[in-house]
This record gives structure tokens, sequence and C-alpha cells, in this order.
């Protein structure tokens, strides 16, 4: 099946269609509005369905209708091509009449007086006599197919059929034509599924909408929740889900080698003597089987397959067996009334490919569209129980208990527990009963009674139906359900499910596994595809409990990222599962791992591959804190749960604060005025002693093991004052604020990283910190940063989210006389990584670049030399931090005896700190040098030299820039003095002299470009175009210099350092603008291309100069404390109104 061919044909049928249909809807309501008579239908049931679409319009909207009426008609389309290209159809053809020459017209004969007459009628709006004609056998087909399917067609006038799509040569019919016809043909290998792919991807539209509401948190509505959870189930998983469950159940009855091996996915037992089984004397017919969240019918057709197979291995003709699946073994429930009835068409197709005469006997297929009660109010209710006097007081009283069941009832679907008050039967026998008293034939009705029937009595019907199947159990109930969060659901789902599910109130699918288990007898099988976060999850624990004490997990498929490919995401991670409905007792489960596999094929082939298959006893799962189902660890990592002491009874992970508004409390420290800022203090006296407002702030962040990730500050003036008063601000733990101790980031995909913090830090809830004894801090560390310690975490949390309780049920082993030297490396290591997190000017104990520290430590003049200098350096805190690790990782590993589950080496990608890199050493060399020209940095000075206070005399230093102002040219120019290359090569030369500017400058060049030609260009060329989008990555889009930019003419660019922003320097840059315009206005040129690039250059300006003008005052009284972010803001996308009357939008700094 090529997929992506079936997906752009759905696409763009929906958006055809919905086109078609919308335009239709406005011709009929305008002629309806103008009142035009000769314009509506003369047949006055035609009139009445048309008076119907308006109304159902005005109670609506004209989009929801076009979608609702497109979607049926697509449905139709597809059922009936389906149906011709299969020779299933028992009319006369409609799809094989159309080629590229048009609609081949009937014969004149044929044609009706009526039909005249409607051609006619069609042909007011601009129809022609083909296109009316087309319309009208289709119209005819679907008349004599709703006799079959009167859910999908219908038999009688309806509102939408005024809504047909026009069968024009630009038709989506013609779409169809163009369809691979070899994926829906059943004789040649086709699948009826097929129509179950085109239905997904023809509300793809509608899906990734409703996914665009979730990502704006706005809660999903019992209109969208199709929408947001149908899902293909992949053909490789209904397989194994189907042939585990169904035949499994059969095969356990009876033996039969013949089925085993013709069913692929099968997986035989793994226990030696087979528990108590079903009934020896099981039945085909016996076999029920319920989807309750059904779809368009992917896994009841693949169920039909194998309840196929056992039929004919118990002597049935395939088209005996074929009436007998659909009347005794098939039950499906869904909230989507058209996929619902797609689900109904699909399964009868199967049907029919092996007995031609299905359609044409009445079966009942047992598969129902949940519907709701809402529209049958008290005062109906009683209107129907007076005038029906016939019904016993029983049966209105289950009527009513009915009723009062389905309110919203499709807000939950199949979720909804009947109460076993009445029998399935009882429900079934009113039904009937409704239906008789329908007919009308044993009682007479007056027209009130006649009103009630027809309008009601088909709800009523509708609702005892799904009772009946809500209240039976099954042999098997197998499903893929919805999958939706608790923060997605509405209130009324999460108040059910409180209610209703409490084990299982996480997530939606999690409700659904414990209703599957309700659905399913006694010693029959549940089986499932859902996320794979109820096997790890603390919030998923009670519902582990449940399933390992009431059930036996027969097998399990943990299947993990990309099992559902049309999703291209990672982030679903699924398992499959087959679980018997009966006490676990002390029988083997089968679990399949495949998580290592990250595509369909490969998927496919580990589950056949015995190295990827683990057989342990379920109980097993006790013996890990909080039941995760972790099936592929090693018998030595579950004794070290049970010798180990958990890390929380050595010292407790704490979880940290939630300010409940990170944009008010939280910056990087390179944002705030630096002598606001204090990371000293040991206790909360000393911060309040200290009088500072930012202090430093562990919030997590990326990958780095040992020291590092110092980057945020929270506001905690006056011992933390405006957090207290700020109302959703959530303070944890604050005995241990300031405190040293190891901190760790809440996720983490591959590794887990963690850090030792230095006295002086507050900790937020995703920078979780332990704070053990001093004495214990090293050793813990040491564990914590080993691979043992994310084993033992990927069993806990395979989520890739390290919660508190995870880690404080890490088993500690005591280290004995290996202590001394694991301590020592460890300590190593703490250093090392220091050492390179302080090489880095974003980090607040950054001494001076690596460069200018071997300059002034060695005399080397020569850049080249000082870089190899530093390579070497680099490289060799590198190499003994990895020998470290991997030293480490060998004392643990013997420790636990994990030699047989993981090994001591370490991939360079999990070493956090920094090899020496030529090209970004380089970059970072010369943003050093901008902030020596900035005052930021003094080249003869061992950190900062400024970044905020007061401003003096005493501040200013021979390399630093008077102006806070440096000027980007591209090209050399003669206005050296403030020009910020210009200004690099000079400050290059004072520092390490004339006899080795060049060969500087040309090594510089060179690490920028490999192919440069002239060094000062490259480098100019460097600062104009590249200089501050580094920048603007290092800082992490909070950048502290900012670049001043007129536009796309680039009349003016120039860096302002803001932590140096004053009025005067402001007044100077607006001076600057001024003779920038000026020389533009006096340059000549004789070309006209240049002439008009000189003139946009110079309206740029001059907007840029109105923009810049209007906005010094605000712009020197900026609060650093506001952040980067809210003060960059406020100076983008200003309002300018130029000399010709026309308004711009004018920013005055470039756009990060």
């Amino acid at each position: 099946m090529n997929k992506a061919v079936m997906k752009a044909f759905a696409i763009k049928a929906r958006k055809t269609l919905i086109d078609e249909i919308f335009d239709r809807i406005q011709m009929f309501l305008l002629d309806l509005k103008t009142e035009k008579p000769d314009l509506l239908p003369k047949d006055p049931v035609k009139q009445e369905c048309l008076f119907q679409l308006q109304k159902k319009i005005e109670e609506t909207d004209v989009v929801s209708v076009a979608e609702e009426a497109a979607c049926i008609w697509f449905h139709r389309l597809v059922s009936v091509w389906f149906m011709e290209i299969n020779e299933y159809l028992p009319t006369e053809p409609f799809f094989s009449r159309f080629s590229l020459n048009g609609f081949e017209k009937a014969y004149k004969e044929t044609i009706t007086l009526e039909e005249q007459e409607e051609i006619q009628y069609w042909k007011a709006f601009g129809y022609t006599e083909q296109e009316t004609e087309a319309q009208m056998l289709f119209m005819k087909v679907c008349s004599q197919l709703g006799h079959i399917f009167p859910k999908l067609f219908s038999c009688y006038e309806q509102p939408f059929d005024f809504l047909i799509p026009k069968f024009s040569m630009e038709s989506i019919i013609y779409e169809f034509l163009s369809l691979p016809k070899e994926d829906f043909l059943l004789n040649q290998g086709g699948q009826v599924e097929m129509i179950g792919w085109l239905y997904q991807y023809f509300h793809t539209e509608r899906k990734e909408e409703t996914f665009a509401l979730l990502q704006k948190n706005i809660k999903i509505t019992k209109e969208r929740i199709p929408a947001a959870t149908q899902l293909f189930t992949p053909d490789w998983i209904v397989r194994y889900m189907v042939e585990n469950s169904v035949g499994k159940l059969w095969l356990e009855q009876h033996p039969n080698a013949e089925l085993e091996k013709k069913w692929t996915y099968y997986l035989k037992s793994n226990n030696a003597s087979q528990k108590e089984t079903f009934d020896p004397e099981l039945q085909p017919q016996d076999i029920t089987v319920l989807d309750p969240c059904m779809g368009s019918g992917h896994i009841l057709v693949y169920a039909f397959d194998i309840l196929m197979d056992i039929y004919v291995a118990e002597g049935y003709t395939k088209k005996e067996a074929a009436g007998q699946i659909i009347s005794n073994n098939l039950y499906g429930l869904e909230i989507d009334d058209s996929v619902s009835e797609l689900a109904h068409f699909v399964i009868m197709m199967k049907a029919r490919f092996y007995d031609e005469t299905i359609l044409e006997q009445s079966y009942c297929v047992h598969v129902r569209s949940i519907q709701e009660s809402n529209e049958i109010t008290n005062n109906l209710r009683q209107e129907i129980w007076q005038q029906f006097s016939m019904l016993e007081e029983e049966e209105r009283l289950a009527i009513d208990f009915v009723i009062d069941t389905f309110r919203d009832a499709k807000t939950y679907g199949s979720c909804l527990q009947m109460t076993h008050r009445f029998n399935p039967n009882f429900y079934r026998e009113i039904a009937d009963k409704l239906r008789k008293i329908s007919v009308g034939s044993a009682f007479e009705f007056n027209l009130e009674q006649w009103a009630i029937i027809n309008q009601w009595f088909p709800l009523l019907i509708a609702l005892l139906e799904q009772a009946d199947l809500l209240t039976r159990t099954y042999l098997i109930t197998i499903t893929n359900p919805p999958y939706m969060g608790k923060k997605s659901l509405n209130k009324k789902i999460s108040t059910f499910l409180e209610a209703n599910y409490p084990n299982g109130k996480t997530e939606l699918y999690a409700a659904f596994i414990l209703r599957c288990k309700a659905f399913t007898k006694e010693l029959g099988y549940f089986s499932m595809v859902t996320m794979h976060t109820w096997m790890f999850l603390t919030s998923f624990q009670k519902l582990r409990l449940e399933i390992l004490k009431h059930n036996h997990i027969a097998s399990m498929v943990h299947a993990g990222a990309a099992t559902f490919e049309e999703l291209n995401s990672f982030n679903v991670l699924a398992t499959a599962f087959v679980i018997r409905n009966s006490e676990p007792e002390q029988e083997n489960s089968l679990f399949i791992r495949l998580t290592d596999y990250l595509n369909t094929d490969e998927k496919i082939k580990g589950y056949f591959q015995s190295k990827n298959r683990y057989v342990i006893k379920q109980s097993s799962f006790y013996s890990v804190p909080g039941t995760p189902f972790v099936y592929w660890a090693s018998k030595n990592a579950i004794q070290a749960f049970q010798k180990g002491t958990p890390l929380s009874v050595i010292s407790a992970p704490r979880v940290g604060m939630q300010t409940g508004n990170n944009a008010l409390f939280v910056r990087y420290w390179y944002e705030v005025d630096i002598t606001k800022f204090y990371d000293k203090a040991k206790t909360s006296s000393d911060a309040i002693a200290s009088g500072a407002k930012w202090f430093p702030y562990n919030k997590g962040g990326n990958f780095r093991k040992w020291y590092g990730m110092n980057e945020y500050v929270v506001n905690w003036e006056n011992g933390g004052e405006a957090l207290r008063r700020y109302t959703k601000a959530v303070l944890r733990n604050e005995q241990d604020y300031f405190k040293a101790g190891i901190t760790w980031s809440l996720f983490g995909f591959e590794n887990f990283a963690v850090r030792y913090k230095i006295e002086g830090f507050l900790f937020d809830v995703s920078g979780s910190s332990m704070f053990p004894q001093e004495e214990q801090t090293a050793e813990l560390l040491g564990f914590l940063c080993s691979k043992v310690a994310f084993y033992f975490l990927s069993l806990l949390a395979p989520t890739v989210n390290f919660q508190a309780g995870n880690v404080g049920d890490l088993p500690i082993l005591p280290l004995m006389e290996q202590r001394e030297t694991f301590v020592r490396l460890v300590e190593e290591n703490c250093r090392i990584s220091k050492e390179d997190w302080d090489c880095f000017e974003t980090s607040w104990n950054f001494k001076g670049h690596p460069f200018m520290r071997i300059h002034l430590e060695y005399q080397e003049n020569n850049l080249e030399s000082c870089y190899r200098i530093w390579k070497q350096q680099a490289d060799n805190r590198y190499k003994t931090l990895k020998q470290n690790e991997e030293e480490i990782n060998r004392v643990l590993i013997r420790l636990y005896q994990l030699e047989d589950s993981i090994t001591p080496e370490v991939v360079d990608r999990d070493i956090a700190i920094r090899k020496a890199d030529l090209t970004r050493d380089v970059q970072l060399f010369l943003s050093y040098l901008v902030g020596c020209l900035f005052g930021r940095y003094h080249p003869s000075h061992s950190g900062i030299w400024y970044a905020g206070g007061g401003w003096n005399s005493q501040l200013e230093h021979e390399y630093l820039v008077k102006q806070n102002c440096l000027i980007l040219r591209e090209e050399e120019s003669f206005h050296a003095e403030d020009d910020l290359a210009s200004r690099i090569f000079s400050l290059l030369e004072r520092l390490f002299g004339s006899e080795q500017l060049e060969h500087n400058l040309s090594f510089i060049a060179n690490a920028l470009d490999s192919n440069s030609v002239n060094a000062r260009q490259t480098i100019r060329t460097y600062l104009w175009r590249d200089f501050y989008k580094e920048h603007v990555r290092l800082y992490q889009k909070h950048p502290i210099y900012w670049q001043l930019n007129s536009g796309v003419n680039s009349g003016y660019k120039a860096l302002i350092y803001i932590h140096r922003i004053n009025q005067a320097d402001l007044n100077e840059i607006s001076n600057q603008l001024n003779i920038y315009d000026q020389q533009l206005t006096f340059q000549e040129t004789f070309d006209k291309k240049q002439k008009n690039k000189q003139i946009a250059k110079r309206d740029e300006l001059c907007r840029y100069h109105s923009a810049y003008q209007s906005s010094i005052e605000q712009l020197s009284h900026i609060s650093l404390d506001d952040g980067v972010k809210q003060n960059y803001e406020k100076f983008q996308n200003i309002s300018i109104e130029d000399r010709n009357g026309e308004i711009y939008m004018v920013s005055l700094f470039t756009k990060i």
C-alpha cells in the first residue's frame, strides 16, 4: 500500500468536498432567503428536507455542516467505489460510467418524467444534464444500498441529499479513477481495512487542529474526542493481539498444530502445565469478541480471519462460517457515528468475500455507535408512558434506567459501566417489543403516538441495544483505546474517571484497561495496545497492582517508540499485551522487548528473535519499588533492590520550589545587574544580610555531570518576599535552601545528569536535589553519575522522567575497602568538570578566555600556539574524566554483580565536558575581545570587569571603547574609529604584538573559514554576518549585546552592551544616524541599480532613525531586573509614520 498516495488523496478529497458543499449551501440559503419559490423543489418531501437543512445550519454553523456533509459523502463514495471494483454492487455500476470524456449518459428512454423534472430543476442552478444524471444515478445506488446499510446510506430523502457533490470534470470523482485498485481488490490480496486508512487520512487536518488546541491547553470537547483519539492500529500489532487472544483461547481447548503454524504471531505457552481452561467443549460460536473502541473495525476484521480459520478447522465451509461469525462472534462499540457505519460496512464486505449471497440476507451485525439520551426530557418521558400503556412496569423501569445512564454518553463511550440491575437479554427483548410496536400491525395509534414512534422510538431502541452490549461479558475483549492524558480531559470525563476508575484515572487508556477487564469473562482474555507509561510510572502503581494481583499477563510486546509510524513521533511509546482474566498463580509470562528498534520492519523482525524474549513470573515485579514491569532486569538487579538500602533512607531526594511564573521571578545570571547578585550565602540569614536580589537557582538543564549548569538566578530579595506574596508560588523544603548537595535534571533520554552543587543555591522542581552528610556526598555522587545508577533508573523510570521518588528508590550497597579510591575519583571528576565549566563566558566564575590566560601565563603571543596548549589541556581533562568514569563503573558493576547487564565503557557523547574545537574556540575568543572592548572584561584582569552598577572613570581601561557602541561594517571604511572589526584588529595588535598580528589574523580567519583568502575581510564578514547569531545562540536567546539593525537594506548595524546603556551614548548614536543619512545623501552614482539601492537604504535609515529617536528615553531607562526578553520586545515593531504619511512597523534590534 502506498500510504503517501492514499493520504494525499483523502486530504484533497476533504478539502474539495468541503469547498463544493460550502458553495452549495450558500447557493440554497441565498435562494431560500430571497424567497424564489420557482427554485424550491416541487416535491413536498424534498422541500421539508431543504427546510431541515436550513434549520440545522442555523442551529450550528455553515462550516460544521459542510464538514459533516463532506464526511458523509466521502464515506458513501468510497464504499460504492470499493463495492463496484470488487463486483459486489447489487445495482448498476456508477464509477465505470466516468471517463476522461465525462459521464456516460443513459439512454433517453430510461429517463422518467420525474427525472426530467429533476434535470430541469438542477439546470436552474447551473448543472449540466450530464452532471445531474450522474447525481441521480448515485442517489439511486445509495437508495438501494440503504436497504443493506441503512445508516451509511439511506432509502429515504434526507437533508444532506441536497449537498451531494457536483459530479463535474473537476470533481473528486475523477481522483477515484486514479487510485491503485490492487490495494482494494480482495481476490488479489487487497484489504477491506484500506477503507479505515482512508477514513483516518480524511480526518488528518481535523486531528491536527485538535492537537493544536491541546498545545494551547484547550480541553477536548466530546465532539473532538474521535479526532483526538482515533489511531489506526499497525497490522502486525493487530495480528499479535488477535492470534494470542482469540487464537490462544481456541488452541487451549482444541490444540491444532496446523493453526499454530498458520498464525504467524502466535506465541506458544511457556507454562509446563496448563492451568484451568475455559471449557473443553468450547464451540466456535461461543467465542464472543468485543472491540469497545472499534473505529473502522480493523481489529474485528482480523478477528474475522482467525475465526474463519477456526470454523474451517471444525468442518464448516467458508460460506457457512461467514454468516455464523457475523451472527455469533463479533461485537463492537464506538462513539463516532460515521466511523461506526464504516465498521459495519467493512465487516459485511469481509463476509461478502466468502459468501456472495450474504448482502441479500438479513444478518444483524452487532456493532453500535453509542447514542446519547440528552434530548429525551422528563416531560417527553412522561408523555411516552401515557401514550404507550402496553409497556409493562419493569420495561418502563429499564427504559428509564438507560435514559438516565446515557446522558452525555458520547463523552464517556464504552467506559460507561452498566449495573446488572437488568439482564442483557431483557434490554434486547424490550428493543424487539418497541420494533413490533413501530410496525403497528397489532395496535391502532393516533397521530401523537405515531409522532413519538417515528421521532423517538429509533433512539430508544438504539439505547436499549447499546445497553445490551455494555451489560454483557465476552470471552475476548480487544481494542486500541483512546489516548488522552489528564491535562487534556474535560471536566466531565475527569470527574467521571475519578468516580468510576480511581485506579485508572491518570489516563483515559488506563481506565479502558480496567473496563476491558470488566468486559471479559472469567478465564477469557483481554488484549490491548496502549502507551507504555502504565508499566512504570508511580501514578499507575495501583493499576499495576490490580492487574498483578487478579490477572495473569500471558504476554506483552513492549514496542516502544515509532510503533505508530504515521504519528512521526518518538513521544508515543507503545506496548501491546494479552492478559488472562484469572488469578495469576505461578504461571510464567512472556515479554518481548522491541524498544531498540525504530521502524516497523525492524520491530517485526525483532518480534521473532529469541534474544528479545524474556520469560519471567510476574510476581517478581513485587521486589522492585513501585512494582514497575521491569521484565528485562537481571536476577542480580532484582536482588540488589532486596539487599540494598534505598537511597531515600540515606538521604531523601527533595523537590524544590515552583515559582508559578518563571518569566517574572527567574533570569539567566548574565541578564541581571551583577551587583544585585550574590552566590556566597550559606543560610537564609546570609542571603537577607547581603541585600542582594538575585541568587543562584538550580533548575535542571541540559545533560551535564559532576559540576555545572549554573545558569539561573531567582528573585529571593528579602528572603523571597515577592515570591511569598505570589499566590501561585509553592515554596518547598526551605530548610535546604543554600545548602551544598547533589542535584539532577528531571528529564533525560539516554543518561542521568547528576551534579554537585556548592553552597549558595536555591532549587526548583526541575532541579530536584538531595543533601547528604558531607562524608557521604562523594560516594553517593559517584554512584548516581555511574552507568549502574542509570541502569537501575531505567528500570524504575524508563519514561525519561526522573522523579524524586524514582531516585529515592535506588538501592545503595556499601563500598567497603574500595571507598577511598572511589571518593578520590569522584573529587577529581568534580574538579575537572568545574575547570571546564569556568573556561566559558557563560559561567559566572569565568576568569578569561583560555587563549588569553595561556598568553599571560606562558608569555605566548602566537594564537596558534595558544590554541595548541589549550587543546592539550582540554584533551587531557577529557581523557582523565573518561578513564575515571569507567573505573567508577567497574567498581560498581562488580559490587552489584551486573557484569552480564552493563559494561564499564563510556561512549564519548556521555562525557559532558568539552574537547577543544578550533572554530568554536576562535568564535568565543572574538566574543571575549568584544567583551573587552565593551568593558565586560579586562584583558589583564581575571573574571568579569563590569556587568552593572554605577559606571565611573575608575572602570575605564585602555582597551575599552569610550562610547557604548560598536558599529558593524561589511567592508573596510575610512571611518575606523568606531568600527568593530578595525577595533578588534587594533586590540589584537596591542595584546599580542605587531610581529604576530598577521599570523594571528590568518589563524583566526582560517578557523572561521578554511577557504579564507583575505584574513581581515573574513573576520569582518564574520562579525557583520554571523557574530550576532552565535552570540544569541551562546546566550540562549537572551543576548547581553544587542544589535541595532535598520533593516534588510543594512543602512545601519551596531552593537551595544545592555549593562552600559546610558542617555549620552544613546544620543550619540542618534548623531551617528544623522551622519549616515548625510553620507548616503551625498553619495553619487550613475548606475540605476545602485541608485535604487541607495534610495531604499536611505528611506529605511530615515524610518529607523525616527523609531530610534522616539525610543531613546525608554531605552535609557530599561531595568535589567525585567530581563532581556521583556526589555527587547519593547523596542520591536514600533509604529512609525514616514515623510509620505505611510505607516511602517520598525524594530530597533535584530530579531532573535
